[in-house]
């Protein structure tokens, strides 16, 4: 379960439901097709031809793994997927670090940073795969203004624990979700 599915499935189950088991694409603003296109230009690592886009990615921070994945067992049945826009391993100097980008108009402060549940969850992910809380660092490309900003933060184990018991819950409802989208093709 990656945090796009446990996120939409707490916000829309019925959406969730669209996507997931018949594959209907969301909503697609402007402002999201300019932060996919953002990503795909760090993960590529090369100009688009776009300067819009080559522009920012050019100054915002690098880190060695970009787009890296990282699964871990939730419990017995439930994989919990990290998808980290850029990542720093562990080294004998340093603490593991995960990186996250952002664009757009929407404020980035250190207080919305700190109570970010996307990044809570990627301290989950990393927890549990590699039972050491990582740091975290947002890097913010205003769209208007064209400024990076950049925030430190990290979670400790207390709110590590407390998404991992919302995202066993949201993995028990979609399971049974899954049971009544398989009785409909099942049914005699």
């Amino acid at each position: 379960m990656s945090w796009s599915a446990f996120d939409l499935f707490r916000k829309n189950p019925e959406q969730f439901r669209e996507r997931y088991f018949y594959g209907k694409e969301g909503f697609q603003s402007d402002k999201m097709a300019f932060g996919k296109a953002f990503a795909k230009a760090m993960e590529v690592g090369e100009e688009t031809g776009d300067s819009d886009v080559d522009f920012p990615a050019q100054f915002m921070p690098k880190y060695p793994e970009r787009e890296f994945e990282m699964r871990a067992n939730l419990n017995s049945s439930c994989v919990v997927l990290g998808k980290f826009d850029g990542y720093a391993p562990k080294t004998k100097a340093t603490v593991a670090t995960i990186g996250e980008y952002k664009t757009g108009t929407s404020l980035w402060n250190q207080n919305r940073v700190d109570k970010c549940e996307q990044l809570t969850w990627y301290a989950m992910c990393h927890y549990l795969a590699k039972k050491a809380i990582p740091a975290i660092r947002l890097h913010w490309y205003h769209t208007g203004t064209k400024q990076i900003k950049s925030f430190y933060t990290t979670r400790n184990l207390r709110q590590v624990m407390k998404i991992a018991g919302e995202a066993i819950g949201v993995w028990e409802q979609i399971k049974k979700m899954s049971q009544e989208e398989y009785s409909k093709i099942t049914k005699p």
